[in-house]
C-alpha cells in the first residue's frame, strides 16, 4: 500500500483573526486555495490574537495555532514562542502580513533558513494615523532585506520599498493586488425595492480614525437638506463607535444611521445605492472591492486624482480629503443622476472582475509559493 505523500507546509502568519481587510484576504485565499489545481500545499495559520475568521478557518479544517506573550504579541515572550514553534512546524515557506508577523517572521526565517514571504497591505506601518512610526522604519530599514520576497498590493507601495534605505532588490518587490470573490448573483430586484423606498447610503470599515467616518457623519447634514428620504448603514466596529453614535445624535441624524456590527457585510452591499470609503488613508480595501463586485457606486476621498481603483467619473467618484461639502455634493449627484451612478457601478463591477478577482490573485500566490 503506498503512503499519502506528505503535502510541503505554507505556514501564514497573523498578528489578528479579527475583522479587518487584510485578515478577510487571508480567509478568502485559504478558501480558493483548498479548489484549487495548482496548490500542491498544505496550508496551517498561526495568529496572536483570535477573533471571528477563526471560526472560519476551522470549517475549512486548517490547523491553527495560538502564540502569545507574557502582556501582548509584542513582547520578547511571544517572539520566542513563535520561533519554537516554527522550528517544529518546519515549513517550506513562512507567509507573513501585518507589521508584526512580517517583522519577526523574517528575523526567524533568517535565522532558521526558511524562505519567507511578507505581505505589505498598506503605504504606512503606523495603523491608525497618516504617517510612519520611526521605529517601525528603522526596523523595516535594516531587516526587510532578509525576506525572500515582499508582497506589495500597489505601485505607490513598491516606489516606496525601492528607497536605497531598505536595501532591497528589485526582484524581491512583487506586486499583487487585493482581491475579492465575485458575487454569483445580483439582487437587483431587492436593490430596486428599497431604492423606491429609501435612496441607501453604505459603509464598511473598522471605527478607528484613519477610517475618518466622522466625515461622512457630517457630510449627511447637508445631505439631509437635500434627499429627502435616505438611510446610512454604518458596518464596523471599534474604538470610535460611541463617539460616532454620538456625533450622529449631536447633529440629529441617529434616525438616518443604522450603525451595525456583522462579519457578512456581503449581505447589505445589494441594498446600497452608494458605498463612502471617506478614510484619511487606505490600500487596497477590500470592504471597496467588494462594494464595487456587488455593483454599487463607489465614492472616496483621495489625496491626489489618481487612485489605484478608482477612476473619477469613470467607476466611481473621487472627492476632496477631510472636505464635508466635496463629499455630499458627490451622495447628491448621485441621486439625482440614477442613469450616472449605474453607468460608474457597471464599470466599478467590470474593474473588479478584470483586476481583482480573488482567483486571479490566489494564481499569483500560489505561483510565488
Amino acid at each position: 500500500m503506498q503512503k499519502s505523500q506528505i503535502k510541503p507546509i505554507i505556514l501564514h502568519v497573523t498578528p489578528s483573526l479579527m475583522i479587518g481587510g487584510a485578515e478577510k484576504l487571508l480567509v478568502d485565499l485559504l478558501t480558493a486555495f483548498q479548489n484549487h489545481s495548482q496548490n500542491q500545499f498544505e496550508h496551517q495559520v498561526i495568529y496572536f490574537q483570535a477573533g471571528p475568521y477563526l471560526e472560519n478557518l476551522k470549517k475549512l479544517k486548517i490547523k491553527t495555532y495560538h502564540i502569545t506573550g507574557l502582556i501582548s504579541h509584542y513582547d520578547p515572550i511571544c517572539f520566542w514562542r513563535l520561533l519554537k514553534l516554527i522550528k517544529k512546524i518546519r515549513p517550506k515557506t513562512i507567509s507573513a502580513m501585518l507589521w508584526t508577523a512580517n517583522f519577526y517572521s523574517r528575523i526567524i526565517g533568517k535565522l532558521l533558513n526558511i524562505s519567507t514571504i511578507c505581505a505589505i497591505h498598506s503605504n504606512h506601518n503606523s495603523g491608525n494615523t497618516q504617517h510612519d512610526h520611526w521605529l517601525k522604519t528603522r526596523l523595516d530599514q535594516h531587516t526587510l532585506k532578509w525576506a525572500h520576497k515582499i508582497v506589495v498590493v500597489s505601485q505607490e507601495i513598491k516606489t516606496k520599498f525601492i528607497k536605497p534605505a531598505y536595501q532591497l532588490s528589485q526582484d524581491q518587490l512583487i506586486l499583487i493586488n487585493n482581491g475579492v470573490n465575485l458575487p454569483n448573483s445580483l439582487s437587483t430586484n431587492l436593490k430596486k425595492n428599497h431604492h423606491a423606498k429609501q435612496f441607501i447610503i453604505g459603509h464598511v470599515g473598522r471605527f478607528v480614525p484613519i477610517k475618518n467616518q466622522q466625515l461622512l457623519i457630517t457630510a449627511l447634514q447637508v445631505v439631509k437638506d437635500q434627499i429627502p428620504n435616505f438611510k446610512t448603514i454604518m458596518i464596523g466596529h471599534g474604538q470610535l463607535e460611541s463617539h460616532l453614535k454620538q456625533l450622529a445624535h449631536n447633529l440629529d441624524l441617529s434616525p438616518q444611521i443604522d450603525f451595525i456590527t456583522t462579519h457578512e457585510p456581503e449581505k447589505y452591499y445589494p441594498i446600497f445605492d452608494c458605498f463612502v470609503l471617506p478614510s484619511h488613508q487606505e490600500g487596497q480595501s477590500i470592504a471597496l472591492l467588494e462594494a464595487m463586485s456587488w455593483r454599487t457606486t463607489p465614492i472616496i476621498t483621495n489625496l491626489t486624482p489618481t487612485h489605484d481603483i478608482i477612476r473619477h467619473e469613470y467607476n466611481g467618484l473621487i472627492c476632496k480629503p477631510n472636505h464635508a461639502l466635496d463629499l455630499a455634493q458627490a451622495i447628491i449627484t448621485l441621486y439625482e443622476n440614477p442613469k450616472l451612478s449605474q453607468q460608474l457601478a457597471h464599470q466599478a463591477q467590470q474593474t473588479v472582475q478584470t483586476n481583482f478577482n480573488l482567483q486571479l490573485v490566489a494564481n499569483n500566490y500560489l505561483n510565488l509559493y
